[in-house]
């Protein structure tokens, strides 16, 4: 088996170009990206992998969120750590609101719509 060149991938799947095919494929389910629809190639899944992470970062820099830049997005090491980091925010958000979720008293008499009360911290 032959090595593969991920930095090449990667260059290829925050290319403009292919950003912009991304795009347009979800949108319309039947357009094609590859020629062949099924059993994809390791290097096909891996590119499709990498076309996903950075559209949400391109997304990410379009709605304006924190940490970062086209530069990030430029540099491998730099967009790594960026993906780390909002991992860590996200899952940290998920335990914040789970806490959130703990604090509410539902009361739910039969004939009344399901009433949430949330206590005072």
């Amino acid at each position: 088996m032959y090595r593969i060149n991920e930095t090449i991938i990667r260059k290829l799947a925050r290319s403009k170009k292919y950003q912009s095919l991304y795009s347009r494929i979800k949108d319309l389910h039947m357009f094609r990206l590859f020629n062949n629809d099924r059993d994809l190639s390791y290097v096909q899944s891996l590119f499709l992998d990498w076309i996903e992470i950075y559209n949400i970062m391109y997304t990410d820099l379009a709605t304006g969120e924190k940490n970062i830049n086209k530069d990030v997005i430029e540099d491998d090491l730099r967009a790594e750590a960026y993906l780390i980091w909002k991992a860590k925010q996200m899952k940290k958000n998920k335990k914040n609101q789970g806490k959130d979720e703990s604090k509410r008293v539902k009361v739910t008499p039969s004939d009344v719509p399901t009433i949430v009360f949330n206590e005072k911290e």
